[in-house]
């Protein structure tokens, strides 16, 4: 299991699966990463580095082009470094706090981004973690500010405070009753914007959908947590409220789809990442319906994460399997089924 998922506190767990709040920062006088020749970025690195000697938190830091192929999608898949950190892995870094609740990206798109990622809905706990380790790094590092546009940043869409925050939401019943779209619609009017489970351009799997801030200048730090945890309480009381009337209008329609996932899930051969997904996500919502009353809907959620195409390959290599990547996925679910005596006997 991921360490992020594993500590704290979590509230409103059945609808958000996580809370991640990111800021964006770069350093004065230098040009921004896809601007910069390599000893400039190389330069601002070294910088970071110097100011992440004396935390009190233990911070491990990797090279991006040192870490295996393999092991930076898997990093990407648990939501702990970014598709640009990726792409730019000729000069960028990235320190990993013990936990994993804490990571911070250099030379990304921005010189330093510093993201907390906890498990379920945490914004204020993730936005009190970021501020903190702002503060202690610009002791030493000077940020590039503006007296009119605040924190500026390599795209005009973070400048201000830099910062982004979204909440990892699971929305099955908005999505049969096909009330996404408009709840969506609701949320770009009021400056919020709804995206994939990687972020801008993914595709939303498993019922998971990503929301977060759109801008971050005109207004506090304070003020956009606030504002999306509102909306975020919003659409947790609409899921829930759909989830039951499903219940108490079409009760068997909704076990057959959890149970038939259920069996699919425990006995088949060859499953792709995305129906894995999909039949999982009717699976938590057995949990969040007290079907299983004994099962972790963290476990679950773990699950989730591991049956993703890379994490997935990771395995089969670790293991040493000759099976396809489909089949060795069917295989590592059904023994986890096998193992967890909570989802009832085969």
């Amino acid at each position: 299991m991921p360490k992020w998922l594993m500590h704290g506190e979590t509230r409103e767990e059945d609808v958000v699966v996580s809370s991640r709040v990111r800021l964006a920062r770069n350093v004065k006088d230098h040009r921004f990463p896809n601007r910069a020749e390599e000893d400039e970025a190389f330069s601002v690195a070294e910088q970071i580095y110097g100011a992440m000697q004396d935390k009190e938190d233990h911070y491990r830091r990797f090279l991006v082009r040192d870490v295996d192929r393999i092991k930076r999608r898997v990093l990407m898949e648990q939501h702990l470094i970014s598709p640009d950190l990726i792409k730019n892995r000729a000069v960028s870094e990235y320190y990993l706090r013990d936990d994993e609740q804490m990571t911070l990206m250099v030379n990304e798109e921005d010189h330093l981004r510093m993201q907390c990622l906890l498990p379920g809905m945490q914004l204020r706990e993730s936005f009190l973690q970021v501020m903190e380790m702002e503060k202690k790094i610009e002791e030493t590092v000077p940020f590039a500010w503006h007296m009119e546009f605040g924190y500026l940043t390599a795209c005009p869409t973070n400048t201000g405070t830099g910062l982004r925050a979204s909440v990892m939401v699971h929305l099955p019943a908005l999505k049969y009753s096909q009330q996404l779209k408009g709840t969506f619609d609701s949320l770009g009017k009021v400056g919020l914007v709804v995206r994939g489970i990687y972020g801008e351009g993914s595709e939303a799997l498993g019922d998971m959908f990503q929301i977060s801030n759109q801008r971050t200048l005109g207004f506090t730090e304070t003020e956009a947590i606030d504002k999306l945890e509102k909306i975020t309480n919003s659409i947790i009381e609409q899921e829930r409220n759909t989830r039951n009337a499903l219940i108490t209008h079409t009760p068997t329609m909704v076990l057959d789809g959890v149970f038939r996932s259920l069996g699919i899930l425990r006995y088949a051969r060859v499953i792709s990442a995305k129906e894995a997904l999909q039949h999982l996500s009717h699976v938590r919502v057995g949990i969040c319906m007290e079907l299983f009353p004994e099962a972790d809907i963290r476990k679950l959620d773990d699950l989730m994460l591991h049956v993703q195409k890379y994490t997935m390959l990771a395995y089969k290599h670790d293991t040493k399997q000759k099976e396809t990547e489909d089949e060795v996925r069917a295989q590592y679910i059904r023994e986890y089924f096998n193992k967890e005596e909570s989802y009832g006997k085969r």
